[in-house]
């Protein structure tokens, strides 16, 4: 897992004219991470603020889904959120 997480450095360019990683070729399991890692950070209580419903998580991933995340994996994982008996 050391790996994925050192290829995590750059995810999706802010500006689409800099030298940044194309979704494609950041690893997958580099994406997936992104995607639980924040849902759980939004999820959980924190020392400067509390956690996010539920709802509030999954908007925030589909509002970054094609910026920060792989909009296709944001979808999948919702389905697999939505799909869970601790939904």
């Amino acid at each position: 897992m050391a790996r994925p997480a050192l290829e995590d450095s750059n995810l999706q360019p802010s500006d689409p004219k800099s030298d940044a990683l194309s979704s494609r070729d950041i690893p997958l399991a580099c994406r997936i991470l992104a995607i639980v890692d924040a849902y759980d950070a939004m999820t959980s209580d924190r020392p400067y603020r509390k956690a996010m419903t539920r709802e509030e998580a999954i908007a925030e991933l589909k509002r970054c889904a094609g910026t920060q995340f792989d909009p296709v994996l944001v979808e999948q994982f919702i389905g697999l959120l939505q799909n869970s008996d601790n939904y």
